[in-house]
């Protein structure tokens, strides 16, 4: 028994190839053709104006690669690429699972240096200092606690990484 999703999908694929429903491309990066902005010629895609929704075939479209805007688009998809290079070639180094839970107690990543590892050691004890909450002997509890798990982690990571 074909289901509704079936039939929907056959009834697409037979609108589709009969031309009655025209193909949608997926949206992405749109590339600027530099013959077309050189000749003064707008490209098959006009730019609309915010105010009436009316196309201007004179302007240049904004990711131009000859517009300032669209040199700086360029250059934010360049650092991006690059940074995601970077990402991707860093060296994986396991972590035990004590380090793991470590690491998310102060609330840094993995991959963090040592002094990023100080400033949120030293960010998490201020927080959880015992002194803080004298007049609560509940939360002054908790807070040693948490002082001392803190510095655990702390040191465990210091020991093991750096």
């Amino acid at each position: 028994m074909e289901t509704l999703y079936d039939k929907l999908g056959d009834l697409l694929s037979e609108a589709l190839s009969a031309g009655r429903v025209p193909p949608v491309k997926k949206p992405g990066p749109e590339i600027p053709r530099a013959e077309h902005a050189e000749n003064g010629q707008s490209s098959g895609k006009e730019s609309f104006s915010s105010a009436g929704g009316s196309s201007d075939s004179s302007r240049v479209q904004a990711d131009s690669p000859h517009t300032e805007s669209g040199s700086r688009t360029t250059e934010r998809r360049s650092r991006r690429r690059k940074e995601k290079a970077k990402a991707a070639s860093a060296v994986f180094r396991p972590v035990s699972p004590q380090l793991e839970r470590a690491y998310r107690l102060l609330g840094i990543p993995p991959d963090a240096d040592a002094e990023a590892v100080k400033k949120a050691y030293k960010s998490r004890i201020r927080y959880f200092h015992p002194d803080k909450y004298q007049g609560n002997a509940v939360l002054q509890k908790v807070a040693t606690d948490k002082t001392r798990q803190v510095v655990e982690a702390y040191e465990l990571i210091q020991r093991e990484r750096f």
